[in-house]
């Protein structure tokens, strides 16, 4: 399954905090982000995906993040 969502992130060095952040709590996700993207794609690909969670770690984190549509 893959995820994919729209952020506010647009600084590399956040984003690779991110996804050490996120990594943490989907340690078998592929995690990356798309900062050439107008949308600043965060995907994950992974098995199961909760995006409600994945919106909540990014909004503790003081990001926004929101569920692109397929």
């Amino acid at each position: 399954m893959v995820e994919v969502f729209k952020t506010n992130v647009n600084c590399p060095d956040n984003a690779l905090r991110i996804v050490k952040a996120l990594s943490e709590h989907l340690p078998h996700a592929k995690i990356n982000f798309d900062l050439q993207d107008v949308d600043n794609i965060l995907r994950i690909e992974a098995d199961c995906i909760a995006n409600n969670a994945i919106v909540g770690l990014m909004n503790e984190m003081c990001y926004e993040c929101e569920v692109l549509p397929d």
